[in-house]
């Protein structure tokens, strides 16, 4: 038994590596067995983390009908075992599908729910992340100050949080918003300090998918 929890959390963490470096095939693979490990054992906790995962995976691949059973599930079993770190997850991430099919509205109160639960069980870079998302949804609705505001919040929390692949994008996405709204010399800070980040990130993909700049 012992063996098997050495082994199923050994590949629930190579599932998250892989999906970080785009290495889409061995991530599934790993998670996959993850879960034929832990299903029969009863360790939720390794099947909700393999769940979002695999719905990162497939949210990489923008393939959301794939994605959201794989949240959904990481969802409903985060609420059962109380794992509001994964059930924050799994709700900003359903967010983020719900975004990207133009469903803004309801994406903005799952961000902010996810938020909530963040900050309730003191999870900064989860936090971090949601606030960004929520500048995100805000500018699609047409919230073009208070997406600036969130980004610019979220670029400075950043700092603090040692991920050069999030943090990069978010600097392009606050970068991209002065631009259009005509402050180049606002912008181009930003924009030096994302170039000078994605140089030192490994690999072609930055937080597990291609980021355009």
């Amino acid at each position: 038994a012992a063996s098997d929890v050495y082994k199923r959390q050994a590949l629930d963490t190579m599932g998250m590596v892989y999906w970080s470096q785009g290495d889409w095939d061995a991530s599934v693979e790993c998670c996959q067995r993850s879960i034929a490990i832990a299903e029969p054992l009863g360790y939720h906790l390794v099947i909700t983390r393999a769940a979002i995962t695999l719905g990162n995976v497939y949210s990489s691949q923008q393939r959301a009908g794939e994605a959201l059973p794989w949240y959904l599930r990481a969802g409903v079993l985060a609420r059962q075992i109380d794992d509001r770190q994964v059930l924050a997850w799994a709700i900003d991430n359903t967010g983020i599908q719900l975004q990207d099919r133009g469903d803004y509205l309801r994406a903005l109160a799952g961000h902010e729910q996810a938020l909530r639960i963040s900050l309730e069980i003191g999870d900064r870079w989860t936090a971090w992340q949601i606030i960004f998302h929520i500048g995100a949804a805000a500018e699609r609705l047409g919230a073009v100050e208070q997406a600036e505001l969130l980004y610019r919040k979220a670029a400075g929390l950043g700092s603090r949080m040692d991920s050069p692949s999030y943090h990069s994008g978010m600097l392009v996405d606050l970068a991209r918003l002065l631009v259009e709204q005509g402050l180049l010399a606002e912008a181009r800070p930003f924009y030096d300090e994302a170039v000078e980040m994605i140089g030192r990130v490994e690999g072609e993909r930055l937080g597990g998918e291609d980021t355009p700049f």
